[in-house]
């Protein structure tokens, strides 16, 4: 957050906004202002909302397609999945599906149909409709029987109500009332609890509101050793029903289910059993059952095979492979007893340790031990100052409610890393919305490698790792949201809403993003992230539902304009395919050269996002004064990333024009050294500067 405004009384406020100031339109002109005078300004700025249309109807939104829609076979409550391309959030457009056709029914009657759905974004690649309530006898009117006919998606602008459309596509639908299952095989003969059963199948319900598929069992559990009959030698399994989970959901076949670790229990031994399939139907409540067959499981012991070398830091997981594990359900465990060592990498001096550790179930296959600071090996170590090699011998122990077994022994290593802050990027549909404005959708693969890339340049030298996807390999991270427009109304370019001023990174999970109820309720603003839109406030002539900004620059329209729907014209696909180098020296380009003025405006919105999102983070991380009250560098020097955002202007954050690229100032890098290290110790910015 690079705005942070005064509490009524005293200090700094906690989080903050990143909104540049005191920018000539036509220089750099740093301003200086009181903390008083910023947060009437941002008074000022709250008419940044949204008032008008944005563009001319003929260059909004990008080219939107339909590929398909499934599944072709549906039933009263189905969600219909539509499969294409360039598909938009409510900020810049509204979809619906429209089909048109006729239905023709099992009893020879036909109805001539023109419907239409709301249309729900799921993705830029997928809407969704449901055919809950009477969304199902709209499309089949007659059911059972089978719609012939079109498809296509039509989204009406939010600025100007011009409905945009897809192709039009043929599109033929099975309307049924019900359905009756199939099982065809079940080919694993044996298996451990919690493992995978694939099941080949037909006719399978989806789930939601049509009702969904379960596997019913029954039969004989012999432990191992023991022979017929089932009555004295064994137990009889009664009929226990498992939902089923669908493979090919688009065709209605196959599928698997988990078996459960109450249905048999741990000890190894032989399952004969007969198997049936039930569809239950969800608005009917009606239920249909399959063919029956049978099924013979040889159940294996549940065992530790392996252990994951590489290990993890603070807040990570250690992958323990093997079978059987179990766990999530009340009184079921997997315990580790250990019994080693532990080799500092500080020193090389060895530790003996020997301890229970609690592993977190994740599947059958996969267990995971998280490095906790608060357990009987985090109270030994101190994961936040060493690293080292845990090696000995592994023993697991597997209880279900009153039955415990104890595996193989297995002799094993994990390294504890030194502490790493992984941080999920979460690129958000208002954010793929935003780029839309510029002009930049077909560039957004490009824009998000670039955002990555000014981080991680930002950050090195210290132990930070920015990924695009959810970890799962850490359950301790921290996330950025980068959306579209400021959801507090601001028109605030960055905030950081995590509760406090975490200083030496105690959290390792702050989430800059979504609405923080903590912030809400000490009345500050309670929404986070990085907002797109809002940089148009830089530009000399914003979108209508921006107003200009005082610190608004010449420099931003030179990047954006030629690309800008409403002054350019967009990047197309093909254009983006091969882009030549753009950097500091070639930037703006010159008027001519197509390629490189998309490049540019890649480069720059790269930029600008990549070095307000690192700033965020660094606020959940302690800065910018982690001893004191202040937030950001009391300083007003070129080039500091913890500056105040009036003090950090566009050429600067852009990297044009003799500005940039920031850096963390000494003082700041030395404190992000002290809780986030890397071996090397050498200084990748050789002359840091000071903060002041």
């Amino acid at each position: 957050m690079e705005h942070r405004m005064p509490r009524k009384h005293a200090n700094e406020r906690r989080r903050g906004q990143d909104r540049p100031i005191g920018m000539s339109p036509h220089g750099i002109v740093e301003q200086r202002l009181s903390w008083l005078a910023i947060a009437g300004l941002a008074l000022v700025l709250s008419g940044c909302a949204k008032t008008g249309k944005k563009y001319p109807p003929e260059v909004w939104p990008s080219q939107i397609h339909l590929s398909r829609i499934d599944p072709i076979t549906v039933l009263p409550g189905t969600t219909l999945h539509i499969v294409g391309e360039g598909f938009v959030g409510d900020s810049l457009g509204h979809s619906r599906l429209v089909l048109k056709g006729t239905f023709n029914s099992d009893q020879g009657k036909a109805w001539d149909l023109n419907v239409s759905w709301p249309a729900s974004l799921v993705s830029e690649e997928e809407l969704s409709v449901s055919l809950a309530g009477d969304g199902f006898s709209r499309l089949c009117p007659g059911a059972p029987g089978d719609f012939v006919g079109t498809a296509v998606v039509e989204v009406a602008s939010v600025a100007t109500g011009k409905v945009h459309k897809t192709e039009v596509v043929p599109m033929g639908f099975h309307c049924r009332t019900s359905l009756t299952p199939a099982i065809d095989s079940i080919t694993m003969t044996k298996a451990s609890v919690n493992a995978k059963i694939p099941v080949t199948a037909d006719n399978l319900l989806l789930g939601d509101d049509e009702g969904t598929t379960m596997v019913s069992l029954q039969g004989c559990f012999l432990p191992r050793g023991k022979g017929a009959p089932c009555e004295t030698n064994g137990r009889m399994i009664p009929q226990r029903r498992i939902p089923l989970t669908v493979a090919q959901p688009e065709l209605r076949r196959d599928g698997s289910f988990i078996l459960p670790p109450d249905l048999l229990g741990l000890s190894p031994g032989t399952f004969t059993a007969t198997v049936q399939l039930v569809d239950a139907h969800g608005p009917s409540q009606t239920e249909s059952t399959s063919n029956t067959m049978s099924w013979t499981l040889s159940l294996e012991p549940s065992q530790l095979l392996s252990i994951d070398e590489q290990g993890s830091s603070l807040g990570g997981f250690v992958k323990l492979s093997g079978q059987g594990f179990v766990g999530q359900a009340a009184e079921a465990s997997t315990t580790i007893h250990l019994s080693g060592q532990f080799t500092s990498d500080l020193d090389n001096q060895s530790t003996s340790v020997d301890l229970i550790l609690v592993a977190g179930f994740e599947s059958g296959e996969t267990a995971r031990y998280i490095l906790d600071e608060k357990d009987s090996l985090g109270k030994t170590i101190d994961m936040r100052k060493e690293s080292g090699l845990i090696q000995g011998t592994f023993t697991p122990t597997f209880t279900l409610g009153s039955e415990s077994v104890t595996g193989d022994a297995i002799q094993g290593s994990f390294r504890i890393q030194r502490v790493k802050q992984v941080v999920y990027v979460n690129f958000m549909q208002g954010y793929i919305d935003a780029l839309e404005t510029f002009g930049l959708r077909a560039a957004d693969p490009l824009i998000r490698k670039r955002i990555i890339e000014k981080a991680k340049w930002t950050y090195r030298g210290l132990n930070v790792e920015f990924r695009q996807e959810p970890p799962k390999d850490y359950l301790l991270y921290a996330q950025v949201d980068v959306t579209g427009a400021d959801p507090n109304n601001l028109g605030l370019m960055g905030y950081d809403n995590t509760p406090g001023k975490d200083v030496g990174n105690m959290r390792l999970y702050d989430c800059v993003g979504g609405v923080n109820a903590k912030t809400q309720q000490d009345g500050f603003l309670g929404y986070g992230g990085v907002f797109v839109e809002s940089f148009f406030a830089f530009s000399l002539h914003p979108p209508i539902a921006l107003e200009q900004h005082p610190a608004a620059d010449g420099l931003f329209d030179a990047i954006f304009d030629p690309v800008r729907p409403d002054r350019g014209h967009p990047a197309r696909p093909e254009e983006v395919a091969n882009l030549p180098q753009a950097g500091s020296a070639t930037c703006p380009a010159n008027s001519g050269d197509r390629p490189m003025q998309i490049a540019c405006a890649v480069f720059v919105l790269g930029n600008i996002l990549g070095a307000t999102m690192a700033h965020e983070l660094g606020h959940s991380l302690g800065l910018a004064d982690p001893g004191g009250e202040r937030f950001h560098n009391a300083g007003e020097q070129p080039n500091r990333l913890m500056d105040a955002g009036g003090k950090r202007p566009f050429n600067e954050r852009a990297e044009l024009l003799g500005g940039g690229p920031e850096v963390f100032c000494k003082e700041n890098y030395e404190y992000l050294r002290t809780i986030l290290p890397v071996a090397d110790p050498v200084d990748p910015v050789p002359s840091r500067p000071t903060c002041n």
